[in-house]
């Protein structure tokens, strides 16, 4: 294991860095449950933009890119850095959906799920793999993924110290 020190613009942090053997490319797209070596042992890094300032988005993918990593980025919203992100072969784009609003009855994010999923694949034509705000999701919820090709779901959070396989719906 590597560890660098890299300062932001926002603070200074430890970038840990595991076997390039592990985290190389490793997308979520490229799982199949099936498929045990395409999981187990692996590392994936992924990233939820959350409407996060380009420069502080540019920076983590020099980090990543640095570092000579895969990663999937959960995208929230159309950017100018989305362009660099889509260019690297090493990256996947997923959609990051807020029903949160929705569940409040604000509509301001769309009427419906479909609604919602539909402006960011506007934004991500290709995305099969999304995570949803707060991990939100219900069975409904999921057979509308699959009606929008979103097969890759990531909306589990499972503690490093727990064993964790994937499922297939």
């Amino acid at each position: 294991m590597k560890i660098t020190q890299h300062v932001s613009p926002i603070k200074t942090f430890n970038l840990v860095t595991y076997s390039l053997e592990n985290i190389m490319l490793r997308v979520i797209k490229t799982i199949s449950t099936d498929k045990k070596v395409t999981w187990s042992n692996k590392t994936f890094l992924t990233f939820d933009l959350d409407w996060a300032h380009d420069e502080i988005i540019k920076d983590t993918i020099n980090l990543v890119e640095e570092a000579g990593a895969s990663a999937t980025w959960f995208v929230t919203h159309n950017t100018k850095v989305l362009k660099k992100l889509c260019l690297n072969k090493d990256f996947e784009i997923g959609i990051h959906p807020n029903f949160n609003n929705l569940l409040a009855g604000d509509h301001s994010n769309g009427s419906s799920v479909s609604d919602i999923l539909e402006r960011l694949l506007e934004i991500c034509p290709s995305a099969v793999s999304v995570r949803s705000h707060s991990l939100f999701q219900s069975e409904r919820i999921l057979d509308i993924f699959l009606e929008k090709n979103l097969i890759k779901i990531s909306n589990t959070f499972i503690p490093g110290t727990i064993p964790s396989y994937p499922w297939k719906l």
